[in-house]
C-alpha cells in the first residue's frame, strides 16, 4: 500500500476512509451483475428456452461458488490484520497460501459439478427443450470455476490491503469485453460458429480467465502491496487450518442463500419453460 493511502486508512478521518474504500467496492459489485445482464440481453434473442437454460443454471453454479467463498473471506481478514501490524512478509505469505487453496478447491468443485451436471438438471426437473442448453451452459461454467475463484481471491486480498480501485477497473474492462464477446460466440461470425446458449458461457469464461490472469500478474510483479512468490506455495497446514475456521461461517451463509435460489428454481421449473425464463 502506498504511504498516502495508508495514512488515509490508518490515521485519517474514519468517514473519509470508509467512503474511500466502499465506493469502488459498491461500484464493483454493481458491475459484477453485468455478466448476468449481458447474458440476458443477448440470450433473450434466442427465445424463452434459451433464457430458461441460463436462469436454471445460474443458481447451481452460484451454490458451488458459495461453497468456496469462505477461502477468499479468510484471506481478506488475515491480510488486513497483517497490513495493520506492518508484517509485509505475512501479507505475501497469506496471498500465496490463499491462492494455493483456491486453485485446489476450485479444481475439485469444478470437476465435481461438471460430472454431476446431468443429474443436477434431472433433480431440478427442467423441460426437455431447456435441458440441452442448460447442460452446455452449466458445464462450461463449471470449467470456468477456477477463474471465478482466482479472481475472487485477488479481489478479496486487494480489498484486505485497502486497494479497491484496481479490481474495479478490471471488472469494468471485462464486463465491457463480455458484452462484445457474447454475440460473437452466441450467434457466430466468420470462422467462429455460433454456440447458442453455451456461447454466452464461453464468452464469460474467456473474460474471467483474463481477469484472473491480470490479478495473478499484478501479484507476481508485486507493485500494489502484495508480492506473490512461487516459493511460498508450499502448503502451510497451520495457516490452512486457521483460514478454514475463519472462512467456514461465510461459506455456510452464502451457501444457504444459494440453496434458496436452487429450491426456487426447482419449484419454478415444474411449471414449464416460459415461467422458468420469466
Amino acid at each position: 500500500m502506498d504511504e498516502r493511502r495508508r495514512t488515509i486508512i490508518l490515521e485519517g478521518p474514519i468517514g473519509r476512509a470508509v467512503f474511500s474504500l466502499a465506493i469502488p467496492i459498491i461500484l464493483g459489485n454493481i458491475l459484477q451483475t453485468g455478466y448476468q445482464l449481458t447474458d440476458a440481453f443477448w440470450v433473450g434473442r434466442l427465445g424463452a428456452a434459451a433464457v430458461a437454460a441460463v436462469a436454471v443454471s445460474f443458481p447451481v453454479t452460484f451454490l458451488v461458488i458459495a461453497l468456496g467463498s469462505g477461502l477468499a473471506m479468510a484471506g481478506a481478514i488475515l491480510t488486513a490484520q497483517y497490513v495493520g501490524a506492518g508484517r509485509q512478509e505475512m501479507v505475501d505469505h497469506v496471498a500465496a497460501q490463499t491462492m494455493l487453496m483456491v486453485v485446489l478447491t476450485s479444481v475439485a468443485l469444478g470437476a465435481l459439478g461438471y460430472a454431476l451436471a446431468p443429474s443436477l438438471l434431472d433433480l431440478l426437473g427442467v423441460a426437455q427443450d431447456v435441458r440441452a442448453g442448460a447442460l452446455g451452459f452449466m458445464r462450461v461454467s463449471f470449467v470456468g470455476i477456477i477463474f471465478v475463484f482466482t479472481y475472487a481471491m485477488f479481489q478479496a486480498l486487494m480489498r484486505g490491503i485497502g486497494q479497491t480501485r484496481l479490481p474495479l477497473l478490471i471488472v469494468l474492462g471485462t464486463v465491457i469485453l463480455n458484452f462484445a464477446l457474447d454475440p460473437l460466440f452466441i450467434f457466430g461470425w466468420g470462422p467462429i460458429p455460433g454456440a447458442g446458449v453455451m456461447g454466452a458461457a464461453l464468452a464469460t469464461l474467456i473474460t474471467q480467465a483474463l481477469a484472473s490472469a491480470a490479478g495473478i500478474a499484478i501479484f507476481v510483479r508485486g507493485r500494489h502491496g502484495i508480492h506473490l512468490r512461487w516459493s511460498s506455495l508450499k502448503p502451510d497446514l497451520e495457516y490452512i487450518r486457521r483460514a478454514f475456521f475463519l472462512g467456514f461461517p461465510g461459506s455456510v451463509e452464502l451457501s444457504t442463500r444459494a440453496l434458496g435460489l436452487v429450491v426456487m428454481s426447482f419449484l419454478v421449473a415444474s411449471f414449464g419453460t416460459l415461467p422458468t425464463a420469466v
